[in-house]
């Protein structure tokens, strides 16, 4: 069995939520991408993003994934665009079990609507911005899973125990 979990998905799909409920529930580490990359940098993601461009985050992203893939008996939240560089997702699938959080367009548009600190929303159109770059994304969250776990409007409670489940049953 693969001791690590890794949960893949859009931005706000709650992946920071489960994760630690799943950390909590199956006595693992958590850590997510996306915090230990502002722990390292002392800056937040929006920050990086606005002074030194994504481009560069997606490269502090890359290597804090290779860090975070050798931990053991961990659950790893990602950000959202980690599965842009199929690197990560391979080191991420050397020792974890990577789940795929579904979550459909209209939830993800409720969840985000007054959200701060997301660099890839900022400005007007919320709705167009999530359909495209989830448009974008799509087919990568899908082939890089081991398992979806379609959310629908499940509460966080519900996510971790289904993929709790299948993590001990399946993984």
């Amino acid at each position: 069995m693969k001791s690590n979990l890794i949960l893949i998905g859009f931005m706000g799909s709650g992946k920071s939520t489960v994760g630690k409920l799943l950390a909590e529930k199956l006595e693992m580490k958590f850590l997510d991408t996306d915090l230990e990359i502002e722990k390292e940098r002392n800056q937040s993601v929006q920050e990086i993003f606005s002074k030194m461009g994504e481009d560069f985050f997606r490269k502090l992203e890359n290597e804090i994934t290779k860090k975070l893939s050798s931990t053991n008996n961990t659950v790893i939240s990602t950000g959202g665009g980690i599965i842009l560089n199929k690197e990560n997702i391979d080191n991420l699938k050397k020792d974890g079990v990577v789940f795929f959080l579904d979550v459909p367009k209209k939830n993800l548009y409720k969840r985000l609507l007054n959200s701060k600190g997301r660099p890839l929303l900022n400005g007007d159109e919320l709705w167009q911005k999530i359909s495209t770059v989830l448009d974008e994304r799509i087919d990568k969250y899908v082939n890089s899973a081991d398992f979806i776990v379609d959310v629908g409007n499940e509460i966080p409670y519900e996510t971790m125990e289904t993929i709790k489940r299948i993590y001990i049953e399946k993984a």
